[in-house]
């Protein structure tokens, strides 16, 4: 288990003077095969950061004839976008290519598609082949569910350009220096720890990510909160659970994830669903129960309104 420093102060109230959490209507798709442990790491982290900057920016539906995976975005502006030099961006495109996540397409209706984001490869481990195209998978969420493709939903105001580029430079801010996704430090390792954390975010049955694979545990007596993670976790991130909690409880500090207190009630087959956020001291009945979980900053808008859940502290 991993200590979170200042728990206390970082724990959600029901102060309505603070925004504590962001609805997010842009989302954009990731595969969720990318992050297990029998899939491969990508070569270098910027190939990753290439592979999530242009999942962003592809289409994803078939409006006015497109192609869902379409891409109009030429490698200078990924250049100049991410900070990477011209021999970085070729080699981890063609590495991309040869692997079939994406492919070079030809131009359509006076615009040039330089390239389309596939649904990702499968993997054969120990194969001379390894990667096997899935082009013929539709690049959408429902092309995707009817393959029995996983995907994770990952907000864009989250997964920025400044996230995603190679700077090493420090950045600064009149007042201060921007928030942690406005900074240029990120890795392999932390970009998928946090898409990770998106795949188990489920807003409508645990409040947050869910407590079976990470949990907050909150001492009560001390005012101390900690970081325990589920051993199944750090497999598919192929992560020493120590640096997966110390990575966890970093976010949660530096404002990514927030200690919410939320009311679960059993449904009638054993299993607990969320009710709402406890905004006071209160008494769980037989039924009820009173947990800690933590929840994302930036979640998604879609989820609130379909689901009215209108127990969510959202000033």
């Amino acid at each position: 288990m991993k200590k979170l420093r200042s728990f206390s102060s970082m724990y959600v109230n029901d102060n309505q003077n603070t925004s504590h959490f962001q609805q997010c209507s842009s989302m954009f798709i990731m595969p969720r095969k990318i992050i297990s442990n029998i899939y491969p790491d990508f070569p270098k982290d910027e190939t990753l950061k290439i592979y999530t900057y242009l999942s962003m920016h592809c289409a994803s539906t078939d409006i006015n004839g497109q192609v869902p995976g379409d891409v109009f975005i030429g490698k200078q502006r990924i250049e100049k976008e991410l900070n990477m030099s011209t021999v970085t961006v070729n080699k981890s495109l063609d590495w991309l290519e040869s692997r079939h996540f994406i492919l070079k397409t030809r131009q359509k209706k006076g615009r040039t598609v330089l390239r389309r984001v596939l649904a990702a490869p499968d993997y054969l481990p120990g194969s001379s082949g390894s990667f096997y195209s899935c082009s013929n998978i539709e690049r959408t969420t429902e092309g995707l569910k009817a393959h029995n493709h996983g995907y994770i939903m990952l907000p864009s105001k989250l997964f920025t350009t400044q996230m995603l580029s190679a700077s090493n430079a420090k950045q600064s801010r009149f007042m201060g220096r921007p928030p942690i996704w406005e900074q240029s430090h990120w890795n392999q390792r932390k970009l998928k720890i946090l898409m990770l954390l998106y795949s188990h975010f489920w807003l409508r049955y645990f409040g947050g990510i869910d407590p079976n694979v990470v949990r907050v545990k909150h001492n009560t007596n001390t005012g101390e909160g900690y970081i325990d993670v589920h051993e199944s976790f750090c497999y598919e991130v192929k992560e020493d659970p120590k640096k997966v909690e110390i990575t966890i409880a970093s976010f949660v500090e530096r404002g990514m994830f927030k200690p919410v207190s939320v009311l679960l009630r059993d449904m009638g087959d054993g299993e607990f669903a969320f009710v709402e956020d406890i905004r006071s001291s209160y008494s769980p009945s037989k039924k009820e129960m009173q947990m800690c979980v933590l929840r994302p900053t930036f979640i998604f808008e879609k989820q609130v309104t379909d689901y009215k859940l209108g127990g969510v502290l959202i000033p």
